[in-house]
């Protein structure tokens, strides 16, 4: 669970919901853009915003601490090395699918 939270889950849904409408309303319509590079495309950027996230959380804590001491999660819930190694997970598999996306288009 906390791990959703470092991530902001939520903002993610929102970034992911506004990658389909864009997909399915123009992209796939003009530029038909297939599937599996769009979901290539769409995990990329979540799996590189989530990094951002915890990159964020890493380097904030002490300014969280004061601001929102109740919701700060790197170095309560998820230690300090935890975060980063999470960081780096979640920012090779953005890149890896971005590689991929790039395979699948061609390019």
């Amino acid at each position: 669970m906390h791990w959703l939270l470092l991530i902001r889950w939520k903002n993610l849904a929102i970034v992911a919901l506004t990658q389909w409408l864009v997909w399915y309303c123009l992209a796939a319509q003009i530029h038909r853009l297939p599937v599996r590079t769009f979901l290539a495309i769409c995990f990329s950027t979540l799996f590189i915003t989530a990094a951002g996230y915890i990159i964020n959380d890493i380097y904030d804590t002490k300014i969280d601490a004061i601001n929102k001491p109740d919701r700060v999660i790197v170095g309560n819930a998820i230690s300090k090395p935890q975060a980063i190694w999470g960081y780096w997970v979640c920012n090779s598999a953005g890149m890896q699918l971005a590689l991929l996306a790039s395979h699948y288009s061609g390019n």
